[in-house]
């Protein structure tokens, strides 16, 4: 018999998963309920965005005022840019407060999403073994073995999410051999009803197939 402790919480699971459902329902039908915020989400979010302007605004400020100052003269990364960037007139082209919406969007956004689409792929290639073998194949011909995959500047909006996602993949590919654990004939697809992460983590045995020097060690 089912333990009730496991019942209990599985009954939990699937009231707490109708429940959101039912705010979801109400919110896209019924706009006017939105600020009551019913289930909490709103301010969740507003609670998650405050610590993530708690911690990047300091340091967007700090940069903004080395470079007004001179105290900086090269550019090290994308905030860099950000603060760089002019007009024709030669004027900043965005506001400090433009700059903060869009590390907070960079910060925000690209993060889960790559690392779900490079766990599916993973996942499709590893049932399909002649796909695997075709792009470890490509990767060997066109960058070779003795230096690993480099990625190409670009926008910093638009790309950044696929640019990710290709140098992700492309590495993993690129320096290990990718095999299913012992006893699995199939990596199991199935999304989450919830999320967009698999219902079960993808898992495989990894082994290194590039040279030594290529992997970094800590000292």
């Amino acid at each position: 018999m089912e333990d009730q402790g496991v019942r209990r919480s599985n009954t939990l699971m699937q009231f707490s998963l109708l429940l959101n459902t039912c705010m979801d329902f109400a919110y896209h039908y019924t706009p006017f309920l939105q600020g009551l915020d019913l289930d909490g989400q709103e301010k969740f979010v507003l609670d998650a965005n405050k610590t993530i302007r708690n911690y990047q605004n300091p340091i967007i400020d700090e940069r903004i005022q080395q470079w007004r100052s001179s105290e900086r003269k090269e550019m090290e990364d994308l905030l860099d840019v950000f603060v760089t960037l002019q007009d024709s007139d030669g004027k900043p082209l965005l506001t400090p407060d433009e700059i903060k919406n869009q590390i907070a969007e960079i910060m925000i956004l690209p993060v889960d999403n790559p690392l779900n689409a490079i766990e599916w792929a993973m996942g499709e290639m590893l049932n399909q073994p002649e796909i695997l073998a075709k792009t470890i194949e490509e990767l060997d011909r066109v960058v070779g073995k003795d230096r690993l995959v480099t990625g190409r500047r670009g926008c910093a909006a638009a790309l950044l999410g696929s640019a990710m996602i290709t140098m992700l993949l492309a590495r993993m590919l690129q320096c290990s051999t990718w095999t299913p654990p012992a006893n699995v004939t199939k990596i199991v697809l199935t999304e989450t009803l919830d999320k967009l992460t698999p219902t079960t983590p993808i898992s495989a045995f990894v082994t290194p197939r590039l040279a030594t020097h290529l992997y970094p060690t800590s000292p």
